[in-house]
């Protein structure tokens, strides 16, 4: 019986890694899996977390999932770090306790890499031409050169109606391709949304 106390006791919870690519300030859930079904009739409020860097616990509402994932949803007005590069940093699960006993990961687990939250710098006053302006500057913050992806209205079609050619992380030029209009009647073109890789 001893031998099976020891056991356990040393028994460790594997994580399943694969991080997951988070905004600092917007993405709303962060998922923790489990390999086995270790959360079975384990309260939220048992499960106790510790990342690198530092998250403090009022930040997120923990949330358990199913038998082997948690959930952390971010609490409004709270963020999960604060990247200082477009490129942004990795997030380490470095504890796990439940009902305030020993950590119960062997190594701190990779569990996602949070990039910082893109924006965009209005210009309602800059004029273009539905055929006349052949390239369109956007300015804002943290612009990823690989991973961007632009929602316009009315819609456009990135590499149809446009090349995109990110020249840093806080400006980009989308070129208007031949034969193409930034619209088909006058009025606004909106950005409504931008994604990085999150």
């Amino acid at each position: 019986v001893l031998l099976g106390l020891l056991a356990s006791a040393t028994a460790f919870i594997e994580i399943v890694e694969r991080p997951m690519l988070l905004y600092s300030t917007v993405s709303p859930k962060l998922r923790i899996q489990a390999k086995e079904p270790v959360f079975a009739n384990i309260a939220a409020d048992s499960i106790d977390l510790k990342f690198t860097p530092n998250i403090k616990p009022n930040a997120y509402n923990l949330s358990v999932v199913s038998d082997s994932v948690i959930s952390l949803a971010l609490n409004p007005g709270k963020k999960w770090s604060n990247p200082h590069t477009a490129d942004g940093m990795t997030l380490y699960l470095d504890s796990l306790t439940m009902n305030s006993g020993a950590n119960m990961i062997e190594d701190e687990k990779e569990v996602a890499k949070i990039i910082p939250t893109p924006t965009i710098q209005r210009s309602a006053d800059t004029v273009i031409y539905e055929q006349g302006t052949s390239k369109l500057v956007i300015n804002g913050t943290n612009f990823r050169p690989k991973e961007m992806e632009l929602m316009f209205d009315p819609p456009l079609v990135k590499d149809k109606d446009y090349i995109l050619s990110v020249k840093s992380s806080t400006s980009m030029v989308l070129t208007r391709t031949t034969g193409t209009k930034w619209r088909e009647e006058p009025g606004p073109l909106k950005l409504r949304r931008i994604n990085t890789g999150a």
